[in-house]
């Protein structure tokens, strides 16, 4: 069947359920912005010679067929810049600019004041474009009104912001105000007291993106110009006017430190970087390290002279996120990688932002104090074993994939899905793997009580025709039909009525269809599939989805998606009931089931989203064979701040193997000052006398079997194993009893050894250990190295002598 015939078939069966004209406006434009049209022009033909009369109650309903075209032209111009079509801005030799329907090869549109500048509109605020720009006729009745008067509605609707956010937000209107005088030029310099570089940060559901739309309405309401940014679709869906990073800054598919920004300092697009006053950039933790610092010498680049060596070209730049959350993605990574590609770890985040937190949890019912604890301890790790497990709470664990199943998704709601639509907005089941959704949720599809329909894709390689003769023996078409590289629909895809289903492109940010949005199905036709949006600001809203374009393969940062350039035109389409964790951070859901059976987390953060993502302990359950209930929870210790540890107070956790809990005291922070300056081991201690007269070089065996203390800050290890057991409960104690802590021997302490301090300190001094004399090595003795300032500084650890207890922690 050939393109023309499929397409012309898709558009028929839009219009047929799509009456309304605002309706048909936008899906036109989502449509022949998305799915790569070989003949456009020829398409958008048809829709005008439509018999029906569509375009009954404008002003060129009664005019010829050029005019009515180019009407329909002139306004789905807007709607395509608005959904992230950017035109070429070079000037041409007739003087003239590309327009965005020129971009996807349709005519141009007559309109006469398409000037690159209006660029800034689209990047800046798309609802402020369509505003201005589009046809009263094809305007929603909210969208008919002054940008300004919509954004201080928003801005003073409830909910409110809590004083602590309020406070946070002016600091932040302050910043701007600094920035926004010297960007204008009506002053020279910064104010050098107020900050314009934050880092905004706060628990899973603090209230942080809540915070980022009134500090956005209040900025676009007084005319400052911003760019509302996240790493993903879904957390850019949640903001006002938000896009991803890589939509609004990075115009190539793979950033790294090496890729250069190649503005051109005089076009649109710079000029429109330039006027900016500050950027937002929501869910950071997520982002790479590369994309940050490639933004900041894109700010920078087209800034004018005297700004261009300030960071971010002098904008004020906000950035949001918890860095107990998932940490960017390494393809064959390590937790070491996973690090050294955070934010957090740069030299440009540690230097020039500031941090604010939130500290009240809003997402959390009242009564969920023992939750909230365990969040915290799950977040920073601090009850994990030598095999970085921790054990959960026995009430929300279960022992099978069915009582998960069950409980998230249970049979009478799987019976009526589609009168009970809403009940599915807030649930899901969360696996750390991709591969495991896919089971699931053919389990839960086959539960649903719905007609179904089963569509193939057309997967075809691409390839000029010598390359596929001589290549042609060398594909197998069979097994190209079997792959599904991350981000492309599957070639068989199963849909039912009722199912839920998830997008895996971004469609159109202005209608709610992004990368990651969850949705219902409620109508199945041969070119179309009617959905309901469950989540964000557009839920409930019902929209046509179409085939669209993929192309994948033959990428050589992406092996993986094979050597061939493959297309396929299916549906944006996967199941969505069952989905991989990192997909549901920044969400926050009613029932969550975690699948933990078959598969362990092995991320850091992915066990702490999971387990945040609902309101209270009931809403969640955990899936594991294990009858210890204890599963895997990868946590970085450097990327935990300090103060998320201080804030974790006297501890009573459901924890333990029997019925009792146990109880897990910290002394509080003020108890914990008095400084130390020598950290010893399990040993009985010597007397002051002794300690003073005594002195050790480094690396050096003792002759007696009592600890040796110096007035220089050391450690020591007793065991020439290389364990670092000493060590270990050394620092133990010093974290949760403080300097007194360490003068206590034979007490219990209720801790698991840290396998990854073990091993480090093992490395460091293996070589040391194994040159000791045989003879020394016997039971009667216990041989001591001291760990002085130069060691720790080799094992990559930070000493502060001044203030030994944190240097016990780091």
């Amino acid at each position: 069947m050939s393109d023309d015939i499929i397409w012309r078939r898709t558009i028929q069966e839009a219009f047929d359920s799509n009456k309304r004209i605002q309706q048909r406006i936008r899906w036109l434009a989502m449509f022949f912005g998305s799915t790569n049209l070989t003949n456009p022009t020829a398409l958008l033909d048809y829709v005008i010679q439509l018999p029906e009369d569509w375009l009954y109650g404008t002003r060129v309903a009664q005019l010829d067929f050029e005019s009515r075209r180019d009407y329909v032209l002139c306004n789905m111009e807007w709607f395509l810049r608005a959904n992230g079509i950017r035109p070429d801005e070079i000037e041409r030799e007739d003087g003239t600019f590309e327009t965005a329907c020129e971009r996807i090869r349709l005519p141009r549109p007559s309109l006469r004041n398409i000037q690159p500048e209006l660029l800034n509109d689209a990047e800046i605020d798309p609802e402020m474009l369509i505003r201005t720009h589009v046809d009263r006729p094809f305007l929603e009745q909210h969208q008919r009104g002054s940008t300004q008067d919509y954004y201080l509605r928003l801005f003073y609707s409830d909910p409110r912001p809590t004083e602590e956010q309020q406070n946070f937000i002016d600091e932040i209107v302050r910043g701007m105000w600094s920035a926004r005088h010297v960007i204008d030029g009506s002053e020279t310099s910064f104010a050098q007291d107020i900050p314009r570089n934050f880092f905004i940060t706060g628990e899973g559901g603090s209230g942080k993106t809540f915070m980022y739309n009134k500090l956005i309405a209040f900025l676009h309401a007084n005319e400052f110009i911003i760019m509302p940014m996240a790493s993903t679709g879904i957390a850019a869906e949640l903001l006002y006017g938000g896009a991803t990073v890589h939509k609004r800054l990075c115009r190539q598919k793979h950033v790294d430190s090496s890729t250069r920004p190649f503005v051109d300092y005089r076009s649109q697009f710079a000029d429109t970087i330039r006027k900016l006053h500050g950027i937002i950039i929501d869910e950071i933790s997520m982002q790479h390290k590369d994309v940050l610092e490639f933004v900041d010498r894109l700010l920078r680049s087209v800034a004018p002279r005297p700004l261009k060596n300030i960071p971010f070209g002098g904008k004020c730049v906000v950035l949001g996120g918890d860095w107990k959350q998932l940490l960017p993605v390494v393809a064959g990574g390590t937790l070491l990688h996973q690090f050294d590609a955070s934010i957090k770890n740069t030299e440009l985040f540690k230097k020039n932002f500031v941090t604010r937190k939130l500290r009240s949890n809003l997402r959390l019912q009242s009564g969920q104090e023992q939750y909230r604890t365990l969040l915290k301890c799950v977040g920073t790790g601090v009850l994990n074993d030598s095999d970085e497990r921790v054990q959960l709470p026995v009430d929300i664990c279960v022992n099978s994939r069915e009582e998960l199943i069950n409980f998230v998704y249970p049979q009478d709601l799987l019976q009526s899905a589609i009168n009970r639509w809403e009940d599915f907005c807030g649930r899901a089941i969360l696996c750390p793997l991709n591969t495991e959704t896919f089971e699931m949720n053919n389990i839960i599809l086959d539960r649903i009580a719905g007609h179904e329909q089963t569509y193939l894709s057309i997967t075809t390689p691409i390839m000029d025709e010598d390359s596929l003769e001589n290549n042609a023996s060398d594909i197998d078409y069979e097994n190209l039909t079997r792959q599904t590289p991350p981000g492309i629909p599957e070639h068989v895809l199963r849909v039912r009525i009722g199912a839920i289903m998830m997008l895996i492109i971004n469609l159109s940010v202005q209608n709610g269809l992004c990368n990651g949005t969850r949705v219902q199905i409620v109508g199945l036709r041969q070119n179309l599939i009617r959905c309901r949006i469950l989540s964000g600001s557009g839920k409930g809203n019902e929209h046509d989805l179409f085939r669209t374009r993929f192309q994948y393969g033959a990428d050589p940062k992406a092996p993986q998606e094979g050597m061939f350039r493959v297309e396929r035109v299916q549906f944006p389409l996967r199941p969505g009931a069952v989905m991989t964790i990192n997909k549901s951070q920044g969400q926050t859901l009613s029932r969550v089931g975690v699948a933990l059976d078959h598969s362990q987390c092995f991320s850091h953060g992915q066990l702490y989203v999971a387990l945040s993502r609902a309101r209270d302990a009931e809403s969640v359950k955990v899936a594991t064979l294990r009858k210890d209930r204890r599963v895997k929870n990868p946590v970085i210790p450097a990327m935990i701040d300090e103060e998320d540890l201080n804030e974790l107070g006297p501890m009573e956790l459901a924890m333990s193997s029997g019925d009792e809990p146990v109880l897990i005291e910290r002394i509080p922070h003020e108890q914990t000052t008095t400084s130390s300056t020598a950290f010893i081991s399990q040993q009985p201690t010597t007397s002051a006398t002794e300690s003073t007269q005594a002195t050790t070089s480094p690396n050096t065996v003792q002759n007696n079997s009592e600890p040796t203390i110096t007035n220089s800050p050391s450690y020591f290890l007793d065991n020439v194993t290389g364990d670092g057991d000493c060590l270990f409960r050394s620092i133990v104690r010093a974290l949760y009893a403080g300097s007194e802590g360490l003068a206590i021997h034979g007490n219990f302490l209720y801790e698991d050894s840290q396998r990854g301090l073990r091993r480090l300190i093992a490395r460091r001094y293996q070589e040391d250990l194994h040159n000791i004399a045989d003879e020394d090595l016997t039971d009667e003795r216990i041989h001591e190295i001291e760990w002085d300032a130069p060691h720790i500084r080799q094992a990559g650890l930070r000493l502060d002598v001044t203030d030994p207890r944190r240097s016990m922690r780091e």
